[in-house]
């Protein structure tokens, strides 16, 4: 009943999002700025990641309660202020697609204690790894003794 709620919920979020006009970022999202200089959590923005197979994404009222107090209105925070002021949700531009038939139970990786920069690469200093391939993930399994029957991570 948990797994059919996780994946509703992700699909929710995802269709909300995807069929959203409202404007993308416009430019990449400082990781670096928010986890490095602020000391932001990971799990602030993606709340979901230790539950669920998504990580979830932050909503844009997280992202103004502390934007509204700073204020600051450059280009790069432009598109969430039109967000907040006409109550659309932001559209964030995907770091990692993976095809429809792969899981990647989040929980489940951060459960095995892996950080999040071991399959999303050097989030902290802005440096995202390229889409993850099934090459890598294979390694990590066979590296770290886990599943490798296809049905691990294929639907």
């Amino acid at each position: 009943m948990t797994l059919l709620f996780s994946l509703l919920l992700g699909a929710t979020l995802m269709l909300t999002l995807a069929g959203s006009d409202s404007p993308a970022p416009a430019s990449p999202f400082p990781h670096a700025k928010h986890v490095v200089e602020n000391g932001m959590s990971c799990l602030y923005c993606h709340p979901h990641a230790e539950k669920s197979l998504a990580a979830g994404l932050p909503s844009v009222k997280k992202c103004m309660d502390c934007h509204s107090f700073l204020n600051v209105r450059t280009e790069a925070v432009q598109p969430l202020f039109e967000a907040w002021e006409t109550q659309q949700p932001l559209r964030w531009a995907k770091q990692n697609d993976l095809p429809d038939h792969v899981v990647f139970p989040h929980h489940k990786h951060l459960k095995a204690e892996l950080a999040c920069r071991d399959c999303h690469g050097d989030v902290e200093q802005d440096r995202l790894s390229q889409p993850l391939a099934m090459k890598q993930c294979v390694a990590c399994h066979v590296e770290r003794d886990a599943g490798r029957s296809c049905s691990t991570c294929h639907k």
